[in-house]
């Protein structure tokens, strides 16, 4: 992430963020009175969504092809997957002990389309997966919420989709109904509230763990989403988008790691951040030792692959060199082992685990490969020797020990 410090005369945060409270609370205003205008909007597309066949609905392919053949605006297009997804996927709860068993997350996507019921990951799941087979830049976006000013006691997940340069959020799981806080159970019933849903909209009720994704030029901390009356004084501009091309172009390990660093930096954490800290830090941990298990089992490769090649070279040179070949080929022999000695050792320095059964393997190969360079040393000595004698007395060189 890119935080670009203001230059120039400085403005407190107080004074930029009452200016962008009483535009947020207009909007939230006119979203009432335009929400109601969308279902009127949107209302063809609902029902067309609603008839595609059962038979075209047991796979993400399937459809996708459908709503590819009976839309044409990405904004229809992804309606029809919200609409769809809130009126035949049920929520329940019970799916979360498969998520405790199943790691997969192909899987327990595939799994809730499937069984027509699911937790917030699979239905954000579904959406998204989707909406890339309708050609449809999107992510899963892992935070938490806030209902009537208070932070629920779960994390969620929901999307955010590119329409046109503008990016939108979509909660699919809110939109397939609530959760009747006297009975405890969950009510099935659309809400199209939670459809293409601007980045200064959503902020109100959804709190994206890394900041990136709030898509905001001033994101919040978590403090000021979790209790609204604190106010930080020393906001700065925060670059999203280039911190977004920057993840698009990055690795997995380098995002949980980046993740990681602007959670830190938002204020003081909840428990949900807490656990998603640890959660980063963990998978960072284990995905540092299984590439240094990687790079272990290549540089094993790579040692044994030089034993080889050199077991050939004493094989000729027991022969006496014999049948003759030109003195390139046969310095090449060696010459293959010193590189892959070389590329072995550099993989050994770059390893990070540095203790456990790991780092005692690390030890015990590194002292097998300086013994091996060693003896690959003692024959390219012989070679200089064998190559700088007379042709005729090369032969008695063998008789030595």
């Amino acid at each position: 992430m890119i935080w670009l410090l203001n230059h120039g005369m400085s403005i407190s945060r107080k004074e930029r963020f009452m200016p962008r409270l009483y535009v947020l609370l207009f909007a939230i205003v006119f979203c009432l009175y335009s929400r109601a205008q969308d279902m009127e909007e949107y209302r063809t597309v609902d029902s067309l969504a609603l008839a595609i066949p059962d038979a075209r609905t047991h796979s993400t392919e399937a459809i996708a092809s459908y709503i590819n053949r009976h839309f044409t605006t990405t904004d229809d297009k992804l309606r029809a997957v919200y609409t769809w997804l809130a009126y035949n996927i049920r929520y329940d709860l019970s799916m979360l002990k498969l998520t405790e068993q199943e790691k997969d997350v192909d899987a327990l996507v595939s799994h809730a389309l499937k069984e027509r019921r699911g937790v917030c990951f699979q239905f954000a799941g579904l959406f998204h997966e989707i909406a890339g087979k309708l050609g449809v830049k999107s992510y899963t976006v892992s935070g938490y919420t806030k209902k009537y000013g208070k932070v629920m006691d779960d994390s969620h997940q929901w999307v955010a989709a590119q329409v046109g340069d503008d990016w939108y959020f979509y909660d699919p799981t809110w939109a397939s109904g609530y959760r009747d806080e006297k009975t405890k159970k969950q009510v099935q019933h659309f809400n199209g509230a939670y459809f293409r849903v601007l980045p200064q909209e959503l902020i109100q009720s959804h709190m994206p763990f890394d900041p990136l994704w709030q898509f905001l030029d001033y994101p919040l901390t978590y403090p000021e989403f979790d209790v609204a009356e604190t106010i930080r004084m020393d906001s700065v501009y925060f670059n999203w988008r280039d911190t977004l091309a920057v993840y698009e172009r990055g690795d997995e390990r380098t995002y949980l790691l980046d993740e990681t660093r602007r959670m830190r930096a938002n204020g003081t954490p909840n428990r949900l951040v807490e656990e998603k800290i640890a959660l980063n830090d963990h998978n960072i941990s284990v995905d540092s030792y299984n590439n240094d298990v990687v790079l272990f089992n290549e540089t094993v490769k790579l040692y044994n692959s030089s034993v080889e090649q050199l077991n050939r070279f004493i094989h000729y040179r027991n022969a006496t060199f014999v049948p003759e070949k030109e003195e390139s080929e046969v310095r090449g022999m060696l010459t293959v082992c010193d590189e892959n000695i070389g590329k072995a050792l550099y993989n050994l320095s770059i390893i990070r685990m540095n203790e456990g059964e790991i780092a005692t393997a690390v030890a015990n190969l590194k002292r097998q490969i300086i013994t091996l360079h060693a003896e690959v040393g003692k024959h390219q000595a012989f070679l200089d020797t064998y190559y700088s004698t007379p042709l005729e007395n090369r032969k008695s060189l063998f008789l030595k020990p």
